[in-house]
C-alpha cells in the first residue's frame, strides 16, 4: 500500500546509502541518505529534480525509496578489519580507539531505559529529544571506530581495555 510504512521499514537503510526516490510512476531521483528518522528518511538529492538544485534535502517515506542499482551499501565503508569476536581484536586497536569506545559505552549506558527516562521523571518529549541526541553521538562513534559495535560487544571490549591498563 503506497504511503503506509512502519518504523521498521527505515531499518533497511543506513546513512550514506545511495538510493533512488520518487513515486513509482513519477520522476525518480538519485540521492544519498543523510538521516534516518522514525518514519521517514532524509535524502540529499545527487541530481537536479524539477527546479530543485543538487543538495536539496527531502523527507521521504521508505515506501518511495529503493536502493540505487549498482551502488554498494554504505555499510561497506564500515567494513570491519577483523571478525566481530571481541577476543580477536588486537591490543593496538583497543588502545588507539579507547576514547571512542569509552564514549560509546557512556552512550549505551545513557540509553538504558532507567537512565534515559530518569526513572520516569522526564517528559516524553524530553526523552525523545535526549534519545535523538544520544543516537547521533552513537553514529559518530561508529564512524570513528569504522564499524558498528553492539552494546554487549562494546562492554566486552571495554573490559579488555581495562585489563590491558592493569597489566601494562
Amino acid at each position: 500500500m503506497l504511503g503506509y510504512h512502519t518504523p521498521a521499514d527505515t531499518v533497511r537503510y543506513h546513512i550514506g546509502d545511495k538510493v533512488v526516490f520518487g513515486r513509482p510512476n513519477g520522476e525518480q531521483t538519485h540521492g544519498t541518505v543523510v538521516k534516518i528518522n522514525r518514519t521517514k528518511l532524509k535524502i540529499r538529492q545527487d541530481e537536479t529534480r524539477g527546479n530543485k538544485p543538487i543538495g536539496t534535502v527531502w523527507g521521504v517515506p521508505p515506501s518511495l525509496v529503493q536502493p540505487a542499482v549498482g551502488a554498494a551499501p554504505a555499510a561497506v565503508t564500515y567494513a570491519p578489519k577483523f571478525t566481530r569476536d571481541p577476543a580477536s581484536v588486537d591490543d593496538w586497536w583497543l588502545r588507539t580507539n579507547k576514547h571512542a569506545l569509552r564514549c560509546l559505552g557512556m552512550v549505551y549506558c545513557h540509553l538504558s531505559p532507567e537512565n534515559l527516562t530518569c526513572d520516569g521523571e522526564r517528559s516524553r518529549a524530553d526523552v525523545q529529544r535526549h534519545s535523538a541526541i544520544l543516537h547521533r553521538k552513537m553514529q559518530a562513534c561508529f564512524v570513528l571506530l569504522e564499524r558498528d559495535i553492539d552494546e554487549g560487544e562494546c562492554y566486552k571490549l571495554l573490559d579488555r581495555l581495562d585489563n590491558l591498563g592493569k597489566k601494562g
